[in-house]
């Protein structure tokens, strides 16, 4: 489209006088200087932009994050991301499948008894554990989460967490499990989310409780779906 004569000469027209007295070799520079530009432009606009996770399976989820870093999930594991630091791994937002036992009645009820030998469990893995918390996600006990939009996942299938604070390959950190079941009768099979956060000196204290609340572990938290 021509440029309407009251708003001057364009971009190219200023500087095509410059280009045609310009050397062969200022000619090949700018042009790979502006392909440098764009690239790095272009890479901008990707690291930045939010991604989406799309797992299916048994239980199907998707999520999306941003400032993470997607990685091979460890084993028994079907997603992970992760934010990493001056070579080490300092949170870590990762889906496991759940498959609770044979039960009667609500999954409600379950939820307590599995979470006894789950959090034996962790105690087994992790030095210095120790339970913070645990109950369901919607409870006075969570009160962050009592600010949580209607729209979000916990409002509509049945949640458990449990919170603790552990020692992980010799430095401190902050842990969430949060356990997300299909709203169906009788329903064992779900996903289990494990969020750690690395509690070391110079990071801001956080409570094992709000994690999934704030920083780059809300979004895949906040954007969590079971189905696809």
């Amino acid at each position: 489209m021509p440029l309407r004569a009251e708003y001057g000469p364009s971009l190219g027209a200023l500087l095509e006088p410059h280009w045609r007295r310009a050397s062969r070799w200022t000619r090949r520079l700018a042009v790979v200087v502006g392909a440098a530009v764009a690239v790095v432009v272009a890479a901008a606009i990707v690291t930045t932009r939010p991604a989406t996770v799309s797992v299916g399976g048994r239980v199907p989820f998707t999520f999306s994050y941003k400032g993470l870093q997607r990685v091979a999930p460890e084993l028994g594991s079907s997603a992970e991301v992760v934010l990493r630091e001056g070579g080490r791994t300092r949170d870590t937002f990762a889906v496991a499948p759940l498959r609770l036992p044979v039960y009667a009645g609500s999954v409600t009820g379950e939820f307590p008894l599995y979470a006894a030998g789950f959090i034996h469990s962790l105690a087994a893995r992790y030095r210095d554990f120790e339970l913070v918390g645990a109950g369901p996600v919607r409870t006075a006990a969570f009160g962050s989460w009592e600010e949580l939009p209607p729209s979000t996942i916990y409002y509509h299938v049945p949640t458990y967490t449990i919170a603790f604070t552990a020692v992980q390959a010799g430095a401190p950190i902050v842990g969430r499990d949060v356990w997300l079941v299909p709203n169906e009768p009788g329903a064992r099979q779900g996903v289990d989310i494990t969020m750690l956060m690395s509690a070391s000196s110079g990071r801001r204290a956080v409570s094992p409780l709000s994690l999934g609340t704030a920083g780059v572990l809300s979004r895949p938290m906040r954007t969590f779906s079971l189905g696809t």
